[in-house]
């Protein structure tokens, strides 16, 4: 991203059995901040997380900060 523009993407994640994510929402942050964060969030996986010795789906807050280099 070359806008010079920093700041924070706040998202919720919906997490798959897997570890896959299966549904991103923005939360909070700038529009152009938000698509590059979402873009690599849905790429990222999960170890499992388990209830009662089964996989399980679940939701979690994510921020990622964008800061300009050298500040």
């Amino acid at each position: 991203m070359s806008n010079r523009v920093q700041g924070n993407a706040v998202m919720k994640v919906a997490v798959g059995r897997d570890g896959k994510v299966i549904e991103i929402t923005p939360v909070s942050g700038q529009q152009m901040l938000l698509e590059e964060a979402m873009a690599t969030v849905k790429d990222w996986r999960w170890r499992t997380y388990y209830v009662i010795g089964r996989p399980a789906e679940f939701e979690t807050t994510v921020t990622v900060k964008f800061v300009l280099a050298g500040r």
